[in-house]
Order: structure tokens, then sequence, then C-alpha cells
């Protein structure tokens, strides 16, 4: 599940990049991620998902925007 997790926030944060330089933006200084979470989970299923899904999505942000 962890790896999913983290495939889903690159997967998003592509997304979003893709979305900017579709715009015409040719650098980004700063990005936010906003999260909705289900009702249905759990607050253990939460701790354990948002943090992988934010680890996927900073790391590929920094991958794609190094500066």
């Amino acid at each position: 599940m962890a790896l999913h997790c983290c495939y889903q926030g690159k997967i998003t944060s592509s997304a979003v990049l893709s979305n900017l330089y579709a715009m015409g933006v040719t650098e980004c200084d700063n990005m936010l991620m906003h999260v909705a979470v289900s009702q249905k989970m759990s607050d253990k299923e939460r701790d354990a998902v948002l943090p992988l899904l934010a680890t996927g999505f900073k790391v590929w942000s920094n991958f794609i925007f190094p500066w």
C-alpha cells in the first residue's frame, strides 16, 4: 500500500505541473497540496496514508522543479 500512496502523490504532482505547463508557466516557486479525506477512513488509515501521499507529491515536485 505504501508504494501505491507515493505513486498517487507523484501522479497528483504531475497533473498540477502539467496544468501549469499548459498555461505557459515556466517557473514555479511554490506548490500547495490540498487533500480531502473520506469520513469513512479511520484515524489510523488517514495517519498512514496522508504522509505517504505528501512524500510522493513533494519528491516528484522537487524532481521536476529542483530550485
